[in-house]
C-alpha cells in the first residue's frame, strides 16, 4: 500500500500564488495588495517506502518509477524467484486539475466545487512531451500463477505481500435511504470523485457501475470491411483503480469476520450523505475523502491476519470522525419587526449513527432555546432571536453556541448592524463556496470585516459615502467601490443583493468579459434588476479598465435603503468555475449570498 500512499498526493491539490490573468503589470499597484491566481496544479510524486508491497492475484503491479528505475533511467531486470523473467515496462501519466466543461451553474460544476479539486489521469504515449504533471510508472506485469512468490529486480530482493482472489462482496447500507442513491447531485459527486482512481471504489459501494471503457474498433487486414475490437491496454488510472477495489475488498472481508458492527459502522462512514433541510431539501455527500480512508485502509491490510488488531483499527479510525458540524447560514438576512435586529441562522448536522438533541442560541440569553431531534444523516437551519439585551457584552454579541448531543462548538455571528465610518467599511475578505471538507470541519470565520486578503484575491471593496461630480449625491449617496484582477481567458460576473434573504428588493450586476476577447478599452456595463422590474442600467455606475484590474464604482439604489438609515446586502463574485461571496460563505447549489445589515447613520 505504499504505492498508493505515496500517489495520493496527487489528488490533493493545492492552489498556487501568482498571477494568472493579464500579462502587463500594473503601473500602479492596488492599495488592497495582489490577487491570487485560481490555477491549481498537483504536487511532485513523495515515494514512501513505509509499507509492504502488495500484490493482487491475477493483477498487473504499478510501482512509481522513482522506486525501480536506476540511475540514467536504466530498466532493472525483473525475474520471480523461480528464475522466469517477468516483463517491465514504463508508463507515463498526466495529471491535470478538473475544470467542468458546462457552465457555473450546472450541476457539474456544483458538485465540483462540493467535492473539491480532483486530478484528471491521462496516459501518454511513447515520444510525447511530458507536460507539467506528469508521472512515471513501472508496470510488473506478474504472471496468473506468481502468487505466492517474491520478486528480484536486478540483485534486489522484493518481498511481496499476496491478496488471494476474493469473490466480490455484497455491500448493504441500510442506513443510506433510496432517494440518496438515485440524487441527481450525489451521482455527480460520484461521477467527478471516481476521477481519482483512489477514490473510484466508493461507486461500487453505492450500487453504480462505472462506464467501462469503449474498445477502439480497427481493421483485421487493410481491405476488411468488418472491423474487430482489440483491447487496448488499460489506462494506468483503471489498473490503479482495480487495484484499490480489490484491496477494499481484500480489508473489508477480513474486518466483516472480525466484527460485524464496526464493519457496518465503516461502511456508513464510507458513504455517507446527509440531508440539509431548508427552502428546498437537499442531498449532499458527506463521506469520509480519499485521503482519510487511506490511513484505514493502510492499518487494516496490516492487521489483517489479527481480528483484534482490526477491530481495534476500526474503531480508532471512527474515533476520529466527527459526530456532527455546525455553520453560520446567514447574519441578517432576516431582522426584527421591532428593534430592527438582525435574526442570524445557523445550520446543525448530525454527522453520528444515532438521533441526537440539539440546539443553538446566543451566549448569555435568559430566554431558553428550543430543543429539537436530529436524526442522523440530517442538517437544519435555525432561526436565532434577536439580541435581548442593548448593553450585552461584545463578546456575547458575536457568537452563538451550538450543540447537537454532547458535541459543542462556538460559532462567531454578529447579532448588531455594522457601522459604516470614514474612510469607508470594508467588503473583505470574501469567501469560496463550501466544500464537503471544509463544511464538516465547523470552520468559523469573523462577522466583522478584516480586510485580509480572500481566499482568491481578485475582488477588494469599500462601502463608501460619497457625491456626484457636482457634489449632489447620486442614488442613496452610498456606493460600492471595488477593484477586480482582469482575467484574460475568464468571464467575471459581480452580484450585490440588496434586502432580505431569499426576496431581495435590489440586484446590481456586473459582468466583466476576459481581456482577451476584447480591445483594451474594452467596457462593461452594470445593471439593476427592481422586485417585479426589468434590467435596466445603474445610474451613476463607473467602469474603468486597467492595464491588470478593473476600478467599480457602484452607487446604492436609493430605495435599497431600509429605514432607519440600514442597508443589508450581500456579494458575490464568479470567475470562471470559482466563486467568492461576501459576508459568508455559500453553498455551491446556493443561487445568492448571505446578508450583512449595515448602520449608515453613524458615519
Amino acid at each position: 500500500m505504499w504505492i498508493a500512499r505515496c500517489i495520493l498526493a496527487l489528488f490533493l491539490l493545492t492552489p498556487l500564488l501568482g498571477c494568472g490573468s493579464a500579462s502587463t503589470p500594473a503601473r500602479a499597484p492596488s492599495p488592497f495588495g495582489p490577487a491570487q491566481s485560481t490555477v491549481v496544479l498537483p504536487p511532485e510524486v513523495q515515494p514512501s517506502e513505509n509499507l509492504p508491497l502488495f500484490a493482487v492475484f491475477r493483477q498487473t503491479l504499478i510501482v512509481p518509477a522513482s522506486r525501480i528505475v536506476g540511475p540514467g533511467g536504466r530498466l532493472p531486470k525483473a525475474k520471480l524467484d523461480d528464475g522466469r523473467d517477468v516483463p517491465i515496462s514504463i508508463r507515463r501519466v498526466a495529471v491535470h486539475a478538473f475544470s467542468p466543461t458546462l457552465g457555473f451553474a450546472s450541476l457539474e460544476s456544483a458538485a465540483s466545487r462540493w467535492i473539491g479539486p480532483v486530478g484528471q489521469w491521462s496516459d501518454l504515449h511513447a515520444g510525447a512531451n511530458s507536460p507539467a504533471g506528469t508521472v512515471e510508472f513501472c508496470e510488473i506485469e506478474l504472471p496468473p500463477d506468481a502468487i505466492g512468490h517474491w520478486l528480484w529486480l536486478d540483485s534486489q530482493h522484493i518481498d511481496l505481500a499476496w491478496i488471494p482472489a476474493e469473490k466480490p462482496l455484497k455491500f448493504d447500507i441500510p442506513a443510506l435511504p433510496a432517494e440518496a442513491r438515485t440524487d441527481p447531485f450525489v451521482r455527480e459527486c460520484l461521477r467527478i470523485e471516481a476521477m481519482n482512481p483512489f477514490a473510484r471504489w466508493r461507486s461500487v459501494l453505492l450500487g453504480i457501475k462505472p462506464a467501462p471503457a469503449a474498445d477502439v474498433a480497427i481493421p483485421f487486414e487493410p481491405d476488411a470491411t468488418e472491423p474487430i475490437a482489440r483491447p487496448a491496454a488499460p489506462p494506468v488510472a483503471d489498473l490503479l483503480a482495480e487495484r484499490q477495489a480489490a484491496l477494499w475488498n481484500h480489508a473489508l472481508a477480513r474486518l466483516q469476520r472480525a466484527d460485524e458492527a464496526l464493519y457496518s459502522r465503516v461502511l456508513v462512514e464510507c458513504t455517507r450523505v446527509v440531508q440539509i433541510d431548508g427552502a428546498a431539501a437537499r442531498f449532499a455527500p458527506a463521506w469520509a475523502d480519499a485521503s482519510q480512508l487511506q490511513g484505514l485502509l493502510d492499518q487494516l491490510l496490516i492487521d489483517r491476519d489479527s481480528p483484534r488488531a482490526l477491530a481495534s483499527a476500526a474503531t480508532a479510525w471512527l474515533a476520529k470522525r466527527t459526530p456532527a458540524c455546525a455553520w453560520v447560514s446567514d447574519d441578517a438576512g432576516l431582522l426584527d419587526a421591532d428593534s430592527r435586529l438582525p435574526l442570524p441562522r445557523v445550520g446543525v448536522a448530525n454527522l453520528g449513527d444515532a438521533p441526537a438533541l440539539g440546539w443553538a442560541g446566543g451566549k448569555g440569553e435568559s430566554q431558553s432555546p428550543e430543543l429539537f431531534t436530529i436524526p442522523p444523516d440530517r442538517a437544519k437551519i435555525l432561526a436565532i432571536p434577536a439580541l435581548s439585551r442593548a448593553n450585552a457584552p461584545m463578546q456575547d454579541a458575536l457568537s452563538v453556541e451550538a450543540h447537537v448531543g454532547s458535541w459543542a462548538t462556538l460559532l462567531a455571528v454578529n447579532r448588531l448592524a455594522l457601522v459604516a465610518r470614514p474612510p469607508g467599511l470594508l467588503i473583505a475578505p470574501t469567501f469560496l463556496d463550501h466544500s464537503a471538507s471544509s463544511w464538516k470541519q465547523s470552520l468559523s470565520v469573523s462577522p466583522i470585516p478584516t480586510g485580509e486578503r480572500s481566499q482568491v484575491g481578485a475582488l477588494a471593496a469599500r462601502l463608501v459615502r460619497e457625491a456626484g461630480p457636482t457634489n449632489v449625491p447620486s442614488g442613496s449617496g452610498w456606493s460600492i467601490y471595488m477593484e477586480v484582477e482582469r482575467s484574460a481567458f475568464e468571464h467575471q460576473t459581480i452580484r450585490i443583493f440588496f434586502g432580505p434573504i431569499n426576496r431581495p428588493t435590489h440586484i446590481v450586476q456586473v459582468d466583466l468579459p476576459e481581456s482577451s476577447r476584447i480591445p483594451e478599452s474594452g467596457e462593461a456595463v452594470a445593471t439593476v434588476r427592481e422586485s417585479g422590474a426589468r434590467d435596466s442600467l445603474l445610474p451613476g455606475a463607473q467602469i474603468v479598465p486597467a492595464a491588470s484590474h478593473w476600478s467599480l464604482r457602484l452607487p446604492i439604489p436609493n430605495r435599497a435603503v431600509e429605514r432607519p438609515g440600514l442597508v443589508r446586502f450581500g456579494v458575490e463574485h464568479i470567475r470562471g468555475n470559482l466563486r467568492s461571496s461576501w459576508p459568508r460563505p455559500v453553498f455551491p447549489w446556493a443561487t445568492e449570498p448571505s446578508r450583512a445589515s449595515v448602520d449608515l447613520t453613524r458615519w
